[in-house]
C-alpha cells in the first residue's frame, strides 16, 4: 500500500504495530488506538485504565523505541 521506511528499526516497529493489530482483528476482538498525548492525560481507577469517557482492562503498548516518561508514568 505505500513504500515500506528505509530504516530497518523503523520497519520492524510498524510490521510489530500491524501485525498486533492484525492477530486482534483476526480473533475479533475489539480494540482502540491511544495516541500517546491521551494516554499521558488518562487516570487509573482501581484496575481500570480511563481515557475520557473510555475505560480499559487492559492496555497493550506495541513495539515503540520510545514513549515520554509522563506517558509510562
Amino acid at each position: 500500500m505505500y513504500e515500506p521506511h528505509p530504516d530497518p528499526v523503523v520497519r520492524q516497529i510498524d510490521e510489530g504495530f500491524a501485525s498486533l493489530c492484525r492477530a486482534l482483528l483476526q480473533s475479533q476482538i475489539d480494540f482502540d488506538v491511544v495516541d500517546e498525548g491521551s494516554l499521558a492525560e488518562a487516570r487509573v481507577e482501581g484496575d481500570t485504565l480511563v481515557v475520557g469517557w473510555r475505560q480499559y482492562e487492559v492496555l497493550i503498548i506495541p513495539p515503540a523505541d520510545t514513549l515520554h516518561v509522563r506517558t509510562m508514568e
